[in-house]
This record gives C-alpha cells, sequence and structure tokens, in this order.
C-alpha cells in the first residue's frame, strides 16, 4: 500500500496564511473546509450571558441547529420522521463493535474497506475509522456495524485464517450523555524580569507585593523571587555600589517593557533603580499557533469547528474544537500535555467537555434566577459553566451547562430541572385550585394581577388543575393566602358546567352542542382550545392559528392518546377542521425543550404499544426501559441485561431465568406458577393479555388502562383496544354497561 508523506507539525515552518482571517466565516454557512489554514476567529458573544467560569462560550456553536430528530429514549435509539412519527428504532445490542490492530502504516479508510470485502464483508466507508494507537504511529482501525455477530464472526475469521491483523471486540454502553467538544489552551509567551534596588529591604517588599497581587503588571500577577544580593561595583567618579540587591519577575507577559514594570511599583518609596528584559519564551502569534493546534487534533478525526478565542485576558489563549465523532474527541486527548516545538517547549492542555441544553420560557428563567444565580457559586468550584442566550423575540431563553465532569453536569441539570419545574401552591394536602381558572376570566386576570404585585410569576396549570409558582421561596405563603382569599369571594358560575361538560359530549344532544363549539372556536382571534377571545401568551402557527402557549403546549402533549393512526399532531383551528399537521420542526420552535421532547417520548410510547410483538417493557418494576424480543422463530434468545437496572433478562419469555432455557425454568415454576396464579384471582388480579403485566381492580368502572403497555382493556373479558372510545361501546354492547351501574342509571334519567 502507498504510503502518504507525514509531516510533523512540531517543525513544520508557521504557515504565513494563519494570520490573515478567513473569508467564509462571514457567509451563513461559515468554512466548511476542516484543512482551511486561514485564521478562523470569532469575537465574545454580544447576546450570551454566563456564569463568569474561565471557560469562553460559543455563540455560533450554540445556535439551533438543524435537528436530526435523534434521540435516545427509554433505552434505544429512535429516529423521528418530520411528523412525529417513530421511524426506525435501534439498540446498542443491535450493533457490534471491533478494534482491529498490525495495519500497515499509511492505511486508509478505504485501503481497510477492501480488506475487509477479502474476508468477506461488504461495509461501506462510514463503517470505519482509523486512527493511531496511543503512544504509537501504529494505525487501528474501529468497525461499527448494525450486526450483532460481527465483531466475533470476524474475530473468528482473523483466527482461523492467521491473518497478521488481530481483533477485539468492544463493548457498546448506552450513552446518556454526548461529548464532542474539547476545550485547548496554552500559556501566552513570558518572560523573565531583572529588578535592581539598592535596599535589601525594598527589594523584599517589592517582591512580598508582586507576590501577594498588590502590584500587577499589565493586571496580570507576576512571581516573584526574594531579594538576592549581589556584590558591588565601581561607579563614576571613584564611587561604588557597595551592594546591589535583585529581585527576579516571572510569568511577565511577553509585551511588556521597563516602563510598564516601573509603573507596576506604584510607591515611590519602592522604585527600582535598574530594570532588565529576559527573553520572550517563545515567539509564534496565537494563529500560527492555532494552525500547529488544528492539524494535530485533526489527526484523530474530522472537525466540525474550531474557533480561536479572541479575547486578551487571562494567562492562557483558548480554543475549542467541536468533532464530529466523540470517539475522536476522547482520542484527542492524548495531546494533553504533549510539548510543542512552537511553544519552546511548553505545552498545550486539553480537556473534554460535557455539556446539556435546557429551553424555557424566558419569564420563567427571569423568575428563577436569582435562585439559579446562587448556584452558580457552587458550579464554578467544580468548573460548570452556565451560559444563557435568549431567543430573537424573547420567548424563549435556552440554558446551556457544561464542564469536564459527565456527573457534574448531570447533577446541574437535575438541579436546573428541579428549579425550572416550579412550586405547586398547595394549602395543606390540598392544591390551589378552582374551575374559575380554566378560562381567562376574572379570576385568572386577579390571578396575573397579584403574581405582577409581589413581583413574581404564577403558570397556570388547566390539565392537571394546578397553579406553579416561580420566584422566591419566602413569599410562597402570602401569594398562597392571597390567591385561596380571592378564590374564596370569587363566585364559580362555570363549575357545574365543568363537572358535566363531558357528559353533554355524550348526551342525546351531542349534535346540537358540537356544531356551537365549532362555530365558536372557529372565530378569528380565538385560541381553538379553550375558546377564549384573548389567547393567554399567544402563539401563531404557519396556518395562521393562535393559541393560549399552555393550550397548545397541552394538544401536543396529548396527542398520542387522541391519534387512532399513525403519530402525528393536529392543527384544532377551524373548528376541529384544518387539515394541517404540524412538523417536528414547527413544534420546536413554539415549545420549551421538556415540553418538545415529551412529545417525542410520547410517539416512542405509542410506537411500542403497536409493536408490542416486536419490543417489551423491562419487568423491572419502575425501569421502564424496553428492548427488542427475540422471534418464535429463533434458536436461542439473545442473552441480554437491562442497561438501565442491570438485570439479565430472557428476551423471549421475558422472565429471569439465568443459564436455565426457558423450558427447564418452566418446569421448575410450574408449582410455584399455580399458587400465585390462584392467589391472584383471589385478589382480583389479572394479567394484562398484550404485555403480561399483572393490574388490580379495586374499584370503578370495567375500562382499565394498563400500567405497562397502555393499552384499553375490557375487565371482563380482557379484550384489548387501542383507545379508551370502542372499549366503552364494546363493553355496553357485549356486557350491558360499563361496570357502574348505578352512574348508568343516573345517566339514562339525565
Amino acid at each position: 500500500m502507498l504510503t502518504p508523506k507525514q509531516v510533523d507539525p512540531d517543525i513544520a515552518s508557521p504557515d504565513s496564511r494563519a494570520t490573515i482571517p478567513c473569508m467564509f466565516l462571514s457567509r451563513p454557512r461559515g468554512c466548511q473546509n476542516s484543512s482551511c489554514p486561514y485564521l478562523h476567529v470569532v469575537n465574545a458573544p454580544a447576546g450570551a450571558k454566563d456564569s463568569g467560569q474561565d471557560l469562553e462560550a460559543n455563540i455560533e456553536e450554540d445556535q439551533e441547529h438543524g435537528d436530526d430528530f435523534i434521540r435516545n429514549l427509554l433505552g434505544a435509539t429512535v429516529c423521528f420522521g418530520e411528523f412525529g412519527h417513530t421511524l426506525k428504532v435501534s439498540f446498542p445490542s443491535d450493533f457490534s463493535l471491533v478494534c482491529i490492530t498490525g495495519l500497515v502504516a499509511g492505511t486508509t479508510t478505504e485501503d481497510f474497506v477492501e480488506v475487509l470485502r477479502e474476508f468477506g464483508y461488504d461495509l461501506t466507508a462510514e463503517c470505519v475509522r482509523i486512527s493511531k494507537l496511543v503512544g504509537s504511529s501504529e494505525p487501528k482501525a474501529t468497525v461499527k456495524v448494525e450486526d450483532p455477530l460481527f465483531a466475533q464472526g470476524l474475530c473468528s475469521k482473523l483466527k482461523t485464517q492467521r491473518s497478521n491483523l488481530k481483533a477485539a471486540p468492544i463493548p457498546i454502553n448506552a450513552r446518556l450523555l454526548s461529548c464532542r467538544k474539547v476545550y485547548i489552551s496554552w500559556h501566552k509567551p513570558t518572560r523573565s524580569v531583572w529588578v535592581n534596588f539598592g535596599s535589601g529591604e525594598v527589594a523584599n517588599r517589592v517582591a512580598q507585593k508582586f507576590r501577594d497581587g498588590r502590584y500587577k503588571c499589565l493586571g496580570q500577577s507576576v512571581e516573584s523571587s526574594l531579594g538576592k544580593c549581589s556584590p558591588g561595583r565601581g561607579g563614576r567618579r571613584g564611587s561604588s555600589n557597595p551592594s546591589a540587591w535583585t529581585i527576579i519577575l516571572s510569568d511577565v507577559p511577553s509585551n511588556s517593557t521597563s516602563r510598564d514594570i516601573e509603573e507596576a511599583i506604584k510607591s515611590q518609596y519602592d522604585k527600582p533603580r535598574h530594570v532588565e528584559l529576559g527573553p520572550c519564551s517563545y515567539q509564534a502569534s496565537d494563529a500560527e499557533i492555532s494552525v500547529i493546534v488544528r492539524t494535530q487534533l485533526e489527526e484523530h478525526g474530522l472537525l466540525e469547528s474550531f474557533y480561536l478565542a479572541s479575547t486578551n485576558k487571562g494567562k492562557r489563549t483558548k480554543a475549542t474544537a467541536l468533532f464530529a465523532d466523540e470517539a475522536d474527541a476522547k482520542s484527542a486527548c492524548v495531546l494533553k500535555n504533549r510539548p510543542l516545538d512552537i511553544l519552546g517547549k511548553g505545552k498545550i492542555t486539553i480537556t473534554m467537555i460535557q455539556s446539556a441544553k435546557i429551553k424555557v420560557s424566558t419569564p420563567v428563567y427571569i423568575a428563577t434566577k436569582s435562585e439559579i444565580d446562587v448556584r452558580i457559586k457552587g458550579w464554578k468550584e467544580r468548573r460548570l459553566g452556565l451560559h444563557a442566550y435568549p431567543d430573537a423575540i424573547q420567548r424563549f431563553t435556552t440554558l446551556k451547562v457544561e464542564g469536564d465532569s459527565a456527573q457534574d453536569v448531570a447533577n446541574a441539570r437535575k438541579t436546573l430541572d428541579q428549579i425550572l419545574s416550579g412550586t405547586i401552591l398547595r394549602t395543606g394536602d390540598s392544591v390551589v385550585w378552582d374551575s374559575s381558572l380554566s378560562s381567562n376570566g376574572n379570576a385568572y386576570k386577579k390571578v396575573k394581577s397579584i403574581a405582577k404585585e409581589l413581583h413574581v410569576l404564577i403558570i397556570r396549570n388547566k390539565t392537571q388543575r394546578q397553579l406553579q409558582y416561580y420566584g422566591p421561596i419566602a413569599k410562597v405563603q402570602d401569594i398562597v393566602n392571597q390567591v385561596t382569599d380571592m378564590l374564596r369571594e370569587e363566585p364559580s358560575t362555570n363549575r357545574d358546567i365543568q363537572q358535566h361538560q363531558d357528559t353533554i359530549i355524550q348526551g342525546n344532544q351531542a349534535s346540537e352542542v358540537r356544531p356551537m363549539l365549532e362555530i365558536a372556536s372557529a372565530a378569528e382571534g380565538k385560541c381553538p382550545i379553550c375558546l377564549d377571545d384573548e389567547p393567554d401568551t399567544p402563539i401563531q402557527t404557519l396556518c395562521k392559528h393562535s393559541y393560549c402557549f399552555e393550550c397548545f403546549e397541552n394538544c401536543c402533549k396529548s396527542a398520542a392518546s387522541t391519534n387512532k393512526e399513525e403519530f402525528r399532531v393536529e392543527c384544532q383551528g377551524d373548528g376541529g377542521k384544518c387539515a394541517v399537521v404540524f412538523k417536528l420542526a414547527e413544534l420546536k420552535d413554539h415549545l420549551s425543550s421538556s415540553a418538545f421532547e415529551l412529545v417525542l417520548q410520547s410517539s416512542f410510547e405509542e410506537y411500542i404499544q403497536k409493536h408490542l410483538k416486536d419490543f417489551h417493557y423491562c419487568p423491572t418494576p419502575d425501569c421502564g426501559y424496553v428492548y427488542r424480543c427475540t422471534p418464535v422463530s429463533s434458536f436461542k434468545p439473545t442473552a441480554y441485561r437491562c442497561p438501565n437496572c442491570l438485570e439479565p433478562i430472557c428476551t423471549f419469555c421475558h422472565a429471569r431465568h439465568g443459564d436455565y432455557t426457558c423450558a427447564q425454568y418452566k418446569d421448575m415454576e410450574s408449582g410455584g406458577y399455580e399458587a400465585l396464579e390462584k392467589l391472584k384471582k383471589e385478589l382480583n388480579i389479572k394479567d394484562c393479555p398484550t404485555c403480561k403485566t399483572s393490574m388490580e381492580k379495586t374499584e370503578g368502572c370495567n375500562h382499565i388502562t394498563c400500567g405497562g403497555c397502555r393499552a384499553h382493556i375490557c375487565w371482563v373479558c380482557m379484550a384489548v383496544f387501542r383507545t379508551s372510545g370502542p372499549c366503552y361501546e364494546h363493553m355496553r354492547e357485549q356486557h350491558g354497561s360499563i361496570g357502574l351501574e348505578d352512574l348508568d342509571h343516573y345517566l339514562a334519567d339525565w
């Protein structure tokens, strides 16, 4: 094989183009050339507010880029279509990853694909990544294939054919956090300075002032040695200098002059007799160094971006690199503390950065900012940074927390989630609520007035019938008292309508009620959900319908339970006749990150419910992960350990029977199984016909919703339905009632 010519970046001459700004940075797509030799410098973002940590925020990186709508949910990687339906589901167990060594120096991806073809594997270059072994120039290849048996098969073939190549399977773990970003920094050029005094007392006094930061050079702290006495030298006209005391300043900025040193020594009693500058630690510019650093990073993988910070503050020059693949970012960390000739043998530092983003409504962020600011001090001690980016119209603010510890970032994200979820207003064990708050009438307006007067935020949740409070904890009780007093005095004229609205729609006069509702919801400017004339915090869809912000979120969240076919979120405008199906891109613009991710999860959960022969929920209580079922035709079920609860599970019979076969386990458990079934019958416990989750019915009608797969079930005959409506129709037609005879008589008379 041909070996490409290798150039050592440490001894390569600096590229003169590195000082010239890249012309493509000013264009919308930016520079797309990963090997561009020109300067890539980004100014500090004007609109971004951060926590003041040492690491800079990058405004371009934090802009909302195109979302591929691929998510890790319930232990699976899910690909969604443009309207939110699930296109593809894959699990870590669907893939296999293998590392191959023994390659010839200079082997390219295309070369190795041909090698694999000789062994009978027809793969594409996207499956292969070539990199170098740590501490060696020998290349290695990592291959990831959507075939769980590939790694084992390749290892066997290489051994059988006695190839010079060696392969080792690599376990694939489901990742909770992604990390493709690294921070790089290096010391700016410095010099040493010799400062001469005529007195040891003065020399040591000045040295101490430099040490404790009272004296700084160009605004930066420098190190200082203690005064050292040197032999006197003869002066003019035969006089002599009996003693000379010298201190040595180190880490002095390279652009410092003798005058800068003299001006740093402010007291007139501390003035030196002479200042002598030493040579700079290196001469290269930041732009020239960045070219060398970027070249070394690119040896480990493709970079999506590389930005050199433009700030002159601090003692270190900082840069940010974003890799296309997380594995490449991890590989690049071997460059940490590697000396570079261009730095005069100075070393670079490189740190992998974990990050998490939360998109919240701007009013919620403003109301909770003081509480978040309290946490920032502790986060700084753990090298965590927080950045806030409001959107153009100030509707949403994106919060980004990042740091070098995945656990610290996860904990900070959890803390933010708790703060941003607010506090539910309660009086004792009861939630503060009244049916009059369901509309935008006087009661709701008075609640908003109370919140405005006390400089807090109260958000109404009509679906869960509660008020969420955002603001200082000290004001909670005052808010509760004022709201409850107001509700006590407010007439609840619509309480009976609220309680009977479902009965009215299902009654004999439904045909009369529905046209009235359709006319009202079709009126221009009205929210299609709550029918209010003035939508609260309105949003307008691309189909020109206006919704209350809360109504729109609730409509999107409930989409999974209202659709009978493929998942979609439909516009309810024009009396429910608007035929528009919202695309995910539009939903993402209008929803907070928590609401949008909940919509995606609802879509996936609906998909699982419709494909229970292919997927199964982990039987461990409160686990919630799903796995792919082993088909009946399979000779041996795949060994599987849930990545969430770590329990070993048989993917065929869904039991935990270790090394025993399904048949052996069933035989051993037959006696206990019969006793269990007898007890379940006595306690009125039945298994879901679809997913086998045990359910107990203690009261209520005969319509049951499975807690595992969310199937709708008739308790009498255990018939399964996708939605609740057909289940109720079935119970009335086949069993004569829904199981609530007293209520049925009441509805018939009403």
